[in-house]
């Protein structure tokens, strides 16, 4: 009966001491993974700021565009009104 009781308590520890592994194991992984969520959404954050200049610099840039089309037309009819 002893040696039976010793039999379980032995795989009963050794699967206490495979699931601690386990469990230390999937912490590494998840602070690992945690780490590279992080980075992802810094590098993201980045990309949005940088998205978000390039279109504001668009946008200016349209605008100035918009202005000097509307330069030239004024000055292509004051040309026509001055050569007749």
């Amino acid at each position: 009966m002893q040696e039976l009781e010793d039999s379980i308590q032995t795989r009963f520890n050794a699967s206490i001491t495979a699931l601690e592994a386990k469990i230390a194991q999937l912490e590494v992984q998840l602070d690992s993974e945690t780490k590279e969520r992080q980075a992802a959404n810094k590098q993201v954050s980045r990309s949005e700021k940088k998205l978000k200049d390039v279109l504001m610099q668009l946008e200016d840039e349209r605008c100035n565009a918009e202005q000097y089309k509307d330069q030239a037309e004024k000055n292509n009819v004051r040309m026509k009104q001055l050569k007749c």
